[in-house]
């Protein structure tokens, strides 16, 4: 491939994931949800298995249709943290298979184009789109905000199409410095209904494996900020997506009465050599972190980069062995350190 932000192989438009089970561990608590929770999530997509065909067009004008590079993919689409974020998973056919992942979700505190599309690709890219949605095309127009390893003047615009019933395709180009070098359309329909996914699955590699095994996890934190300190406790429960390239964690916590849910995402970019970490908020709002490994001290230093604001956010997460995880964190502004904390996590058992 040589050139990484052509990403021919990385434009599968990831329609799908299945649906993961309740815990057993602590049953009154549950993720799942077979319908979005608020109504401008509907416009996102529709639950179940779609099958895909796929054509690129180079700069010459040739397309992949009648070569060897053609490909097809298989996506399974679901409902996932109590129906806010519609979490989509694909596996790709063809001379180079893989896997990808998409979550999307809504912001409804953003100013403009309130809707999320956060691309997590076969070899550990992770970008974010905004979407503004048109409703008399059933048109979803994705515009970049969060492009990690895009090489200077990249721009990518994709656009989402309802073209049927049970019918859809995406429309994608990019250009480096006003230049088109790509561009493709991808279609796709519903070809039935989800599939759970597999519990146990393995990471794909020794890198992705430092980061934790499926199963229920029972957490503890400490936070101190403006002179108070809360302890708080979490639950949660992850999963290898299909593939093994995305640990996906979807957790619980109870503030002041109230639960309050998020989910996670974790892979290991294997060009740049980083953990990548985006963290997404039941009102929306999503943050990204890299991580960096140090084999002598068994930890990960994750530092926030996007948003872009006038807050660092750094956390050490610390392996203590496969079922055992701790961690500090701090957060700073101009003036200094504003808020610290502490935590721990241990695994309680399977999901099922």
């Amino acid at each position: 491939m040589g050139m990484r932000w052509l990403m021919i192989t990385m434009l599968i438009v990831a329609w799908g994931c299945g649906k993961s089970p309740v815990s057993e561990v602590q049953p009154e608590v549950t993720f799942d949800l077979a319908k979005p929770a608020r109504i401008e999530l509907g416009v996102l997509g529709e639950p179940g298995l779609w099958k895909q065909d796929n054509m690129l067009v180079f700069p010459n004008a040739e397309t992949n249709l009648n070569q060897t590079n053609r490909f097809t993919a298989t996506t399974q689409e679901s409902w996932a943290l109590r129906g806010n974020l519609l979490l989509l998973e694909t596996e790709i056919s063809g001379e180079q298979p893989g896997y990808e992942l998409v979550v999307k979700n809504y912001n409804a505190s953003a100013a403009t184009n309130r809707y999320r599309c956060t691309w997590f690709y076969d070899d550990g890219l992770v970008r974010g789109y905004a979407g503004q949605w048109r409703p008399k095309q059933a048109r979803m127009d994705w515009l970049p905000l969060y492009l990690s390893g895009a090489a200077k003047g990249f721009d990518i615009q994709m656009t989402e199409i309802s073209t049927g019933p049970m019918k859809k395709q995406l429309d994608f180009q990019i250009t480096i410095n006003g230049k088109v070098t790509l561009s493709g359309l991808f279609k796709a329909k519903h070809a039935g209904n989800n599939v759970r996914p597999e519990e146990g699955s393995d990471p794909a590699s020794k890198e992705l494996g430092r980061l934790g095994r499926g199963g229920i996890w029972k957490e503890t934190q400490t936070v101190s900020e403006g002179g108070a300190t809360k302890n708080l406790e979490l639950l949660n429960r992850m999963r290898w997506s299909r593939g093994g390239k995305f640990l996906i964690n979807e957790g619980v916590v109870n503030q002041e009465g109230a639960s309050e849910y998020f989910m996670w995402v974790k892979t290991w970019d294997v060009e740049d050599d980083v953990y990548r970490w985006a963290y997404f908020f039941q009102n929306g709002s999503i943050e990204h972190f890299t991580g960096r490994w140090d084999a002598a001290k068994q930890l990960i230093t994750w530092r926030l980069v996007w948003p872009v604001s006038n807050l660092g956010k750094v956390l050490r997460e610390r392996f203590l062995g496969p079922e055992k995880r701790s961690w500090t964190f701090e957060v700073q502004n101009a003036s200094g350190i504003i808020a610290t904390g502490s935590g721990g996590s241990q695994f309680k058992g399977n999901a099922e």
